[in-house]
């Protein structure tokens, strides 16, 4: 099964409501957040296998919008 959120007609109104978040076990982002993209999410990967970041840790990381990213 392929769950694509980008695609979600629901997506960014009804995510604390989604079952694909019960499934994984995964709290749904809080506002002014967003979920990593393949890029930053790399980028964790490589922290936890570094050793500079727990997989704990790593599992509950967001992306979080800024005044600035979102101007530019």
């Amino acid at each position: 099964m392929l769950v694509e959120c980008e695609r979600c007609p629901a997506r960014d109104r009804a995510c604390a409501e989604c079952v694909v978040g019960a499934l994984l076990a995964l709290a749904p982002p809080g506002p002014g957040e967003v979920c990593l993209d393949a890029a930053e999410q790399a980028a964790v990967e490589a922290f936890v296998r570094a050793g500079l970041v727990s997989e704990a840790d790593a599992e509950g990381f967001v992306a979080v919008r800024t005044a600035a990213a979102m101007a530019g």
